[in-house]
């Protein structure tokens, strides 16, 4: 379960008011769909330092070093250069497909060495000088046969993404550091083209038929909110495993749906395909039928879940 611990970030005044000492916090991934949310959502006044591998974010006050995840020594070395309080580990190989075909490397391929022994190389730092790794992993460290999984329900990836992540998730918690892991569901920013959101809005646009699953359940999660949650996790020192997901499940077909009406597109454009259908029965097989995690504790922890998708309309509306 999670493990709350007193903040040591947190200075109480003699109002009852309190206020967060500002934290230096190195991020890898930083150019990706949660590192943007997190340059444009983030409430406090830390200090970011942008571990970037081949493109610096472009934000105004936020610094920048350069990290090859495949160095592992390069890892440790960068990190004690920054030396932050808090690393915030976005970064990894994360298209299934992609992963698939780098197997057959084992342990010496890329998707190996980015999702495991960078990460790895992370919390070596971190158990060297007490730093707080928060672990961005996914729901596909688990099968998806069953309905839904709790947070530290045993784990059986089906594919080799979920494999390493799983592999990442291990390697931190046998170093015994100050560890948050965060698994969350298919993140997306509404309007975004390079979300599943944004990329369902473009095929309404473009008014011609397009084919969405409608055999597989899943929680499409607001990236502002995987972002809000790591806040409060981050200044509140709050260790464990989180799921941070909406508490409704639905099918990607439905998801486009749900879309489609709110703008007022032609759902007749949307129709249903198997997972086999869409993906062809082998890349289908690499797929969880139910991508979806149970984060009732994690939302007791943090006090708020995530939004469904109808809400998440709703504000835009607004």
């Amino acid at each position: 379960r999670a493990v709350y611990r007193k903040p040591n970030t947190q200075v109480v005044l003699g109002n009852n008011s309190t206020y967060h000492i500002t934290m230096n916090i190195a991020v890898t991934g930083f150019s990706g769909l949660l590192g943007r949310t997190l340059q444009d959502c983030w409430h406090g006044d830390d200090i970011f330092v942008d571990m970037y591998h081949r493109h610096p974010t472009d934000k105004q006050h936020i610094q920048h070093i350069s990290l090859d995840l495949l160095d592992q020594k390069n890892i440790v070395q960068t990190l004690r250069q920054v030396h932050p309080d808090v690393i915030i580990h976005m970064a990894a190989m994360t298209h299934i497909d992609a992963c698939e075909l780098d197997k057959q490397q084992g342990k010496a391929g890329a998707v190996w060495k980015i999702n495991v022994d960078a990460t790895r190389a992370i919390g070596t730092y971190a158990a060297e000088t007490g730093a707080h790794v928060v672990y961005l992993s996914t729901e596909c460290v688990f099968d998806g046969e069953k309905d839904m999984y709790k947070e530290h329900e045993e784990k059986h990836p089906k594919n080799w993404y979920g494999e390493t992540k799983s592999e990442g998730e291990n390697a931190l918690l046998s170093l015994g550091i100050d560890l948050s892991i965060i698994r969350s569901v298919i993140a997306y920013r509404p309007m975004d083209s390079t979300t599943v959101f944004g990329k369902i809005v473009d095929a309404y646009k473009k008014g011609i038929k397009f084919p969405a699953v409608s055999n597989q359940f899943f929680m499409p999660t607001h990236a502002e909110d995987i972002i809000s949650a790591i806040e409060h996790i981050t200044h509140n020192h709050l260790f464990g495993t989180f799921h941070i997901v909406p508490p409704e499940h639905i099918t990607p077909l439905s998801f486009a749906l749900e879309i489609g009406t709110h703008f007022g597109y032609d759902t007749s454009l949307v129709y249903g395909q198997t997972l086999e259908e869409y993906f062809g029965i082998e890349r289908a097989k690499l797929r969880l039928k139910h991508a979806c995690l149970d984060a009732a504790l994690s939302q007791k922890v943090l006090g708020k879940s995530a939004r469904i998708v109808r809400e998440v309309l709703r504000k835009l509306s607004k």
